[in-house]
């Protein structure tokens, strides 16, 4: 089994400034990819494509950040964890990994903030 795992975040609308945009993640390993939102919408100005993350000068910008860095290490540990114990992982395992990592993100004690706090922090 291959190793390399790449994990992506992105606008699905980087183009439309006046409106809110999803912030997707993309993970690619072993010639599979996967594609699922994170759950956090923000407006393209509030959004760095260059490091993919959300710039400072957004509001509640560190907790969005460490929100969005929280899936992506938890996504590579449930990578590597099951590498490590020669498990292959198929597109829906990794779908439902994500969802859980997700809701688990949302729910735990790092940010209280809700995917609606943030959404009327934007609006």
């Amino acid at each position: 089994m291959k190793s390399k795992i790449t994990i992506r975040l992105y606008l699905q609308y980087p183009n439309i400034q006046k409106k809110l945009s999803p912030i997707l993640i993309s993970v690619s390993w072993s010639g599979e990819r996967v594609f699922k939102s994170t759950g956090v919408s923000v407006f393209p100005g509030d959004w760095d494509k260059r490091k993919a993350d959300i710039k400072n000068s957004a509001d509640n910008a560190q907790a969005i950040s460490m929100y969005l860095s929280n899936i992506q290490k938890s996504v590579s540990e449930f990578h590597f964890d099951n590498l490590r114990n020669s498990v292959y992982v198929s597109k829906i395992d990794m779908r439902k990994q994500i969802d859980l990592i997700i809701q688990n993100a949302k729910n735990s004690g790092g940010s209280k903030t809700s995917f609606f706090d943030y959404y009327d922090m934007y609006i």
